[in-house]
């Protein structure tokens, strides 16, 4: 019975060129399912029609455990219990800066960081390395520059520099006292590290 019983389900589950249990392999590995033939040359070719069977016979072989999953409310208790276990325990860490004051700031009358622009600021000040990947107008100036001097008031930077485009070195340079009017901003261009300059350059970042 028990060999009758295998049969049945061999038959049942399985497609010309695929047997149930190569299918439900190629399932749970994420494969590309296809039946494959070769000429008299041993090239491979796609057998279109074995391969569209053994596809719908994947889908049953899915229907059929989503519904073996879900039909035993304790059985289905029992497997997200173990899935939270082993692969639901960590979550992103979130950064708030909610709280930031910005001490030399422009009051926010003038200029207002919004609520992402302080989340990252606080994600720079907690984080030596990170990228900002804000779109075009999302505020990435300002966010880098608050950053900047947030991590030098707070002593975790003696001396940051933010690296720009020669072309866009004046426009940055007067964001910086846009948003800090106080600040001190050593603004180097390329004629500064030329070498006739470049000694006078690094005796004032000195």
């Amino acid at each position: 019975n028990g060999r009758a019983d295998d049969r049945g389900r061999e038959e049942e589950w399985a497609s010309p060129g695929y047997t149930s249990v190569e299918l439900i392999s190629d399932l749970l590995n994420n494969n590309q399912i296809k039946v494959l033939v070769y000429d008299k040359d041993g090239k491979a070719h796609i057998h279109q029609e074995n391969t569209a069977l053994a596809l719908l016979k994947a889908k049953a072989i899915t229907a059929e455990f989503s519904d073996w999953v879900y039909k035993d409310g304790g059985r289905r208790n029992q497997l997200v219990e173990i899935f939270n276990e082993k692969f639901n325990t960590r979550v992103n860490r979130q950064h708030d800066g909610a709280h930031l004051i910005l001490p030399g700031k422009v009051p926010d009358a003038v200029i207002q960081m919004r609520r992402h622009q302080k989340n990252t600021i606080w994600r720079g000040i907690s984080e030596r390395f990170m990228l900002i990947d804000h779109a075009v107008g999302a505020g990435k100036t300002f966010t880098a520059i608050a950053r900047a001097m947030e991590r030098r008031r707070m002593g975790l930077s003696q001396k940051p520099a933010i690296v720009v485009p020669n072309h866009m070195i004046e426009q940055f340079t007067t964001d910086v006292y846009r948003l800090y009017p106080g600040a001190k901003v050593l603004a180097a261009g390329k004629k500064d590290f030329e070498k006739s300059r470049r000694r006078k350059l690094f005796a004032k970042i000195a």
